[in-house]
């Protein structure tokens, strides 16, 4: 499952339209509202890229391709979108900062620490492995530090969610909450003005080959 680019040539396999419309936008496929079909709907892609193209030019393409073979209109707007905030526990937070003359090969190890300033977290920008929705950094804290999260935690039970869907993660919040609670960290709900991709018109099927 996912997209590939490869030379001359871009492919898509089993991704659902609401991932690809993601991808074609500019967006999380959570914020891609037109309806539950989007993320149920899986189709592969094999296209050609033209001669002096690059990757920066395949959302522009997928567009065009999806506006010709499924008849697809859409517009953008603003919404108010729930994401996690990451903030301080009652306490504070208990982490240990990181020098800034440690040596990159430590200070880039994604299962130690996280820069909570652009927060991220296990290689994964402004999210949480586990957790359906972004992740924004409410904790005042600035700079890297370490952080040590048993991956077991994280991953564990991945396999079954919809990573498409905003509904509550229970689950994956409950083993971030297990997680983060040592560091003196939690999660809390919120919602956030975020830009969304409203699709208007989308025909089920493509055009023939």
């Amino acid at each position: 499952m996912g997209m590939s680019i490869d030379g001359a040539r871009v492919d898509i396999h089993e991704m659902t339209l609401q991932y690809t419309l993601g991808q074609a936008f500019g967006v999380r496929p959570i914020y891609v509202l037109g309806g539950d079909w989007l993320a149920k709907t899986k189709f592969d892609i094999a296209a050609t890229i033209p001669e002096g193209s690059t990757k920066k030019d395949v959302p522009d393409m997928l567009q065009a391709l999806l506006a010709e073979r499924f008849g697809l209109r859409v517009h953008r707007e603003m919404r108010d979108m729930p994401v996690y905030a990451l903030v301080q526990a009652k306490g504070g937070a208990k982490l240990k900062e990181v020098p800034t003359d440690t040596p990159d090969a430590v200070k880039n190890s994604p299962n130690s620490m996280v820069t909570v300033g652009a927060l991220t977290a296990l290689g994964a920008p402004g999210s949480f492995a586990g957790l359906r929705l972004p992740v924004v950094n409410a904790t005042g804290l600035e700079g890297r530090y370490e952080m040590p999260i048993d991956p077991r935690i994280i991953f564990g039970g991945m396999g079954s969610r919809n990573p498409n869907s905003l509904e509550d993660d229970i689950d994956g919040f409950d083993r971030m909450t297990q997680a983060l609670d040592p560091l003196g960290l939690k999660l809390e709900r919120r919602k956030v003005p975020t830009e969304v991709v409203i699709v208007d018109h989308m025909e089920r099927m493509p055009t023939e080959n």
